[in-house]
């Protein structure tokens, strides 16, 4: 099928602009640019405003339709989609979320009538009874009937058991220099220039995301290192838990928690190490981003990346869960500079070897003309 006719919807229920929303406007930036006609759908629920992954795209021009619908197995509001594609004539559908794998995934061919494709960004690997376990295994069965599953690394598939077709796609970022969206606010500003030195963490506030352990590192950090300031810039549900922590470790002084950040390319601009103390990963699209940003990097060794960072010889690698061995890669980093400029060179160029958006786009282009043609 040539490129000019297809027409793929994109379908997204995000929380924030965090990794898998990053990855779909750079993913979709390049399908304009190869002739693909992509369209962000972006759900959500009833009532609420303009969600961050709709306001970006929208003012990166990127085509973004908002669609609002009530939770859950909402089969009704599946096929409402479903015939609006239709109605748009387009090719077919691609999931990011256990969502529009589970809506999609398990409806039979003959209802679906559309071709789907399903990118997994990684699984929290939640512990029964929680409701996101129940997701999860859900997700597991409906990505044995999507047309082909994507993982954004290797390894990935064994959390999903045996699939007859599946691919590894990694996340891309675009390489194209870009003037700063916008600048960061007055707050983070008077707080990195209060302090001499800045560390940086991205994500969801969630547990699995490891930011306790970053603060407890952290503390151990300050004893010694008294002007180190830590930014841990995102929104979840854990944040009461990691502040009432900060109060706790007597850090409020250190320790800045703004919220959602809009512009985290100016702030790893910033920052002399971005931490990712995840105790589970696919390949975050942060890590990407500091490696373009040429900032050091702090990592877990989990998911995507030790095979991101080439096993140590692009950042820095410690086992998770484990304070005291963040605490002292921190500590050599601020102290020692030797090591810091041949790991971030090596960095930036595995990033433009390796990562960019357009390698991705291609890779993905081919995989929907494969499925169209068949």
């Amino acid at each position: 099928m040539a490129n000019e006719n297809i027409k793929v919807l994109h379908l997204i229920d995000s929380g924030g602009l965090y990794g898998a929303e990053k990855m779909l406007l750079a993913l979709v930036s390049e399908q304009i640019k190869h002739g693909i006609e992509p369209m962000i759908f972006s759900v959500g629920e009833p009532g609420i405003g303009p969600k961050p992954l709709e306001v970006e795209a929208s003012r990166s021009g990127l085509p973004v339709t908002p669609w609002r619908m009530k939770p859950g197995f909402n089969l009704m509001e599946a096929l409402k989609i479903m015939r609006w594609a239709t109605d748009h004539d387009y090719s077919l559908l691609h999931s990011h979320g256990y969502k529009f794998d589970i809506l999609f995934g398990l409806l039979p061919i003959k209802i679906r009538g559309l071709p789907i494709i399903s990118t997994v960004h990684g699984y929290v690997k939640a512990k029964f009874p929680r409701k996101i376990w129940f997701y999860e295994l859900l997700d597991r069965i409906a990505l044995r009937s999507v047309d082909h599953v994507i993982f954004v690394r290797k390894g990935m598939e064994l959390d999903v058991g045996s699939l007859c077709r599946s691919s590894v796609i990694p996340n891309g970022i675009s390489l194209e220099q870009k003037t700063h969206n916008a600048s960061l606010s007055s707050d983070i500003q008077g707080f990195i220039s209060n302090h001499n030195k800045l560390i940086v963490a991205v994500g969801r506030l969630s547990k699995e995301k490891g930011f306790d352990v970053l603060v407890n590192a952290f503390a151990m950090l300050t004893e010694n290192h008294s002007d180190v300031g830590l930014v841990i810039a995102g929104e979840g549900q854990d944040r009461q838990r990691i502040e009432e922590l900060v109060e706790n470790l007597r850090l409020p002084k250190n320790v800045s928690i703004p919220g959602y950040v809009s512009n985290i390319p100016e702030l790893l601009d910033e920052a002399d190490a971005l931490v990712i103390p995840s105790f589970t990963e696919g390949l975050p699209m942060v890590l990407l981003e500091a490696m373009q940003a040429r900032c050091p990097v702090v990592a877990t060794s989990v998911g995507g990346i030790p095979e991101v960072l080439d096993y140590g010889n692009a950042g820095f690698l410690i086992p998770r869960g484990d304070p005291v061995a963040l605490f002292r890669e921190l500590a050599e980093l601020l102290e020692t500079t030797e090591q810091i400029e041949p790991k971030i060179n090596h960095a930036f160029h595995r990033l433009v070897a390796e990562y960019s958006a357009e390698a991705m786009s291609l890779s993905y282009k081919k995989i929907y003309s494969e499925i169209l043609d068949n």
